[in-house]
C-alpha cells in the first residue's frame, strides 16, 4: 500500500542550493524586514520575500486570530478571546518560515 505524504520543507538556496534554517528565517521575519534582503548562510546570496509569500505570512498570522476572535469564539470573556487568537497568532508564525518563498530579483 502506498501513502503521498506532502512534506513542507524549507526553501533552498537559488545559488549554492543549501537549505535555509528555520530559526534564522523566523527571525528574519520576526523583525519585519521584508524589504531588506536575506542572506544565504553559506555563499551570502541575496534573496528577496515574495509579494505572495509576504501575503502568506499575515494570512497565517493574521488570518487565524481574526477568525476566532470575530466568528468561531466560545467563550464569554474578551481577555480568554483575545488570548486564544493571540496564541492562534503565534501558532501561525512558527509555521510561516516553511510556507514563504524567496527569490533572488529585487523586484
Amino acid at each position: 500500500m502506498r501513502t503521498n505524504k506532502v512534506v513542507v520543507s524549507m526553501q533552498h538556496c537559488k545559488n549554492c542550493n543549501s537549505r535555509f534554517q528555520w530559526k534564522k528565517v523566523y527571525r528574519y521575519l520576526l523583525l519585519g524586514s521584508f524589504f531588506n534582503p536575506y542572506y544565504c548562510n553559506h555563499c551570502g546570496k541575496e534573496h528577496y520575500v515574495t509579494l505572495s509569500g509576504r501575503l502568506i505570512n499575515v494570512f497565517l498570522i493574521v488570518g487565524p486570530m481574526v477568525v476566532f476572535v470575530q466568528l468561531l469564539s466560545p467563550f464569554k470573556n474578551i481577555y480568554l478571546t483575545i488570548g486564544v487568537g493571540i496564541l492562534l497568532g503565534l501558532l501561525g508564525s512558527l509555521l510561516s518560515p516553511r510556507f514563504i518563498t524567496f527569490t533572488t530579483d529585487e523586484n
